[in-house]
């Protein structure tokens, strides 16, 4: 998943840069438990838009530099047929968040 791959790049990043940061500081300062960020990092829990949100005002990117929209921009589809692309990827997301929800317990 691009999202997690662009988390853990970025955390790393500044763990790397500078030693005072560590994974637990990180999580705090977006206002996510450890658990919970580790959860998004490695891709085991879906986040919502407000924690993607979050992330991104930390590390001072843009929302979009999480997600990957390169495959959207090179086919030509009408604006109908976008939507129904993106409701349908919503879908799949809200369903796996569901299964990761349904193995924690």
């Amino acid at each position: 998943m691009f999202l997690t791959n662009k988390i853990t790049e970025l955390a790393e990043n500044l763990i790397s840069k500078d030693n005072s940061w560590n994974l637990e500081h990180i999580a705090a300062a977006c206002g996510l438990s450890l658990s919970n960020f580790n959860y998004i990092r490695k891709g085991k829990s879906v986040p919502g838009i407000d924690k993607v949100e979050r992330i991104a005002r930390f590390f001072g990117v843009d929302m979009n530099y999480f997600f990957d929209y390169s495959e959207w921009k090179s086919i030509p589809i009408s604006p109908t047929e976008e939507v129904n692309y993106m409701t349908k990827r919503l879908e799949e997301l809200v369903r796996e968040n569901e299964r990761l929800k349904s193995e924690k317990s």
